[in-house]
């Protein structure tokens, strides 16, 4: 103890003559003593210890060291430890870093201790500023003193200590300046994502198909899955909505930042899928060409084949009208048949063209000879006929009295009604001056404008005597068969005065007044498919004439 007070007294009389400036280089050595022990023993910095001389006084109370070295990140803190003292000696402790990088330890990079501790410890807290890069550590203790944090290289005290040198690195985190943006690419196609990162060292790139974020390796279809540029290729339709991220590593890949998800867009190829092959129709109607494409469509342009160049031209006037995916052909003229049209479908993911779509024009089906009147006797059989041109004509047969018509259907007295022929066997003198005539139309397109015959008369001839007078020339029903629609019931007796239709069973299912014109309508359209009887009665109710009507 005598030998410290002795010591003590010099070194305060040395101590006029000390450095005692606010700042100091980094490479000052300042000269203490801790022969009696006033040394640093360990010093640990987030986690990481350094021994120094351990137990060891170095020359003049100062030492460098190269290892180990700290990674710090501005604006982050930091826990720190020591042993000193030789664990008896209670010491007063401080730590300077040059944060800035400018070669000398200024007050404001200082952390030191309130008090004297042989294990003293605390926080330090790197500047938001501090400058990236290699620097250098001072720490320092002193027998029985503290310091202040001007002091990184003036004597204490008594100047009983060490000071000990260390290496540093002040990193910066990694700043994402550009976000990688979502894109869009077609099926087997090549895309990319790209980020912008000031500070970065490392790079991962992970990918979320819905189950949670993975990371990527380089291989099945990615590359750069460690640069800042992740490139995709051969990208399947299965990738169509998912998402994407780098994660940003700096300070040894210590330090980490997370872009934004970026969502991919997967577009299918442009294909057409349907189309119209071959178009029949007929002239001066209209007619429509589709086609049907898979993908985002941005165009579609239909052209005309030209056989005298063999070239094809775009499509831009009447009679064609350009709908998308539908080319409109209005009021068609018999100079389109044998024409060639085709669409160019343009997509975000390539262009297709259709195959050749042939046109043809028919006439429209039209009557060229209208059946004649007929004169028959009772009981014959009489035919009507009517020619038509046109392609797959289709013909219906319509019977009437005074200009009140109904279609004929196939059965009963009347067979060929979708022909060009109708044969009505077994006429009768109440169906005397019957009007027949014929619709002819077209398929498809060319359904649309029949056109009719002109009206042909039957005339039955009178029965020659009384006797020659059957019940079915006092009744006539038309149409017979029947669909669901009204039939004519027509009776040329003056006495005949109501009607009435029977079932099977003998019920009446439906009764009226006949019209004393001669024809009577009777809506059937409530009567289920049968075969029922039609009676025409006086006013007393005796039966005049009895037919079977068929319902269908």
């Amino acid at each position: 103890m005598k030998i410290r007070i002795v010591l003590s007294t010099i070194i305060l009389s040395m101590m006029a003559l000390s450095d005692v400036s606010a700042q100091c280089s980094v490479n000052s050595q300042p000269s203490m003593t801790c022969a009696y022990g006033d040394l640093i023993n360990s010093f640990t910095l987030d986690g990481t210890q350094s021994t120094g001389n351990g137990g060891s006084c170095p020359s003049n109370g100062y030492a460098s060291f190269n290892s180990p070295t700290w990674l710090l990140v501005p604006g982050q803190s930091y826990n720190w430890s020591a042993v000193v003292g030789g664990g008896s000696w209670s010491q007063g402790f401080g730590i300077w870093i040059d944060f800035d990088g400018d070669g000398t330890y200024e007050s404001s990079e200082g952390f030191v201790t309130s008090s004297t501790s042989t294990a003293p410890s605390g926080t330090l807290t790197v500047p938001a500023n501090a400058v990236g890069g290699t620097t250098k550590m001072r720490i320092r203790c002193t027998y029985a003193y503290t310091f202040n944090t001007s002091q990184a290289c003036s004597y204490v005290g008594l100047n009983w200590g060490e000071t000990e040198d260390y290496t540093v690195t002040i990193c910066s985190p990694p700043t994402i300046d550009h976000q990688p943006g979502s894109n869009i690419a077609c099926t087997d196609g090549n895309t990319m994502f790209v980020v912008e990162a000031t500070n970065a060292e490392a790079y991962q790139w992970q990918v979320n198909t819905g189950n949670g974020w993975s990371s990527l390796s380089n291989g099945s279809g990615y590359s750069g899955t460690d640069k800042d540029t992740l490139r995709l290729t051969n990208i399947a339709t299965t990738l169509n909505g998912a998402k994407y991220r780098c994660i940003i590593g700096a300070c040894g890949n210590v330090i980490k930042d997370t872009t934004d998800a970026a969502d991919l867009t997967v577009n299918a190829i442009t294909d057409i899928t349907e189309q119209t092959n071959a178009d029949t129709s007929c002239q001066s109607l209209s007619t429509v060409l589709r086609v049907k494409a898979d993908g985002v469509i941005t165009n579609y342009t239909w052209q005309l084949y030209n056989p005298n160049d063999m070239k094809y031209y775009d499509i831009t006037t009447l009679p064609f009208i350009l709908q998308d995916d539908t080319l409109l052909v209005q009021n068609i003229q018999d100079t389109l048949n044998g024409s060639i049209v085709r669409v160019i479908v343009s997509g975000v993911c390539g262009v297709d063209t259709s195959a050749d779509m042939h046109m043809t024009v028919h006439p429209l089906p039209k009557v060229t000879t209208n059946p004649v009147d007929i004169t028959a006797d009772q009981g014959d059989d009489v035919t009507f006929s009517v020619t038509a041109a046109g392609v797959n004509v289709k013909y219906q047969w319509m019977v009437g009295y005074k200009d009140t018509f109904a279609i004929i259907n196939e059965g009963g007295i009347y067979s060929g009604v979708k022909t060009d022929r109708l044969t009505v066997k077994g006429v009768s003198r109440a169906q005397n001056e019957f009007q027949f005539a014929c619709e002819v139309k077209g398929t498809g397109s060319c359904a649309v404008d029949p056109d009719s015959s002109t009206i042909a008369l039957l005339y039955v001839n009178p029965a020659v005597s009384v006797g020659d007078v059957g019940a079915d020339e006092l009744i006539t029903l038309y149409p017979n068969p029947a669909s669901n629609s009204d039939v004519i019931i027509r009776s040329t007796v003056k006495e005949a005065q109501n009607y009435l239709i029977i079932d099977k069973t003998g019920r009446t299912v439906s009764k009226g007044i006949l019209n004393e014109t001669g024809n009577t309508r009777v809506n059937v359209s409530n009567l289920s498919a049968d075969v029922y009887n039609v009676q025409i009665t006086t006013s007393e109710g005796r039966v005049l004439g009895t037919l079977k009507l068929t319902k269908l």
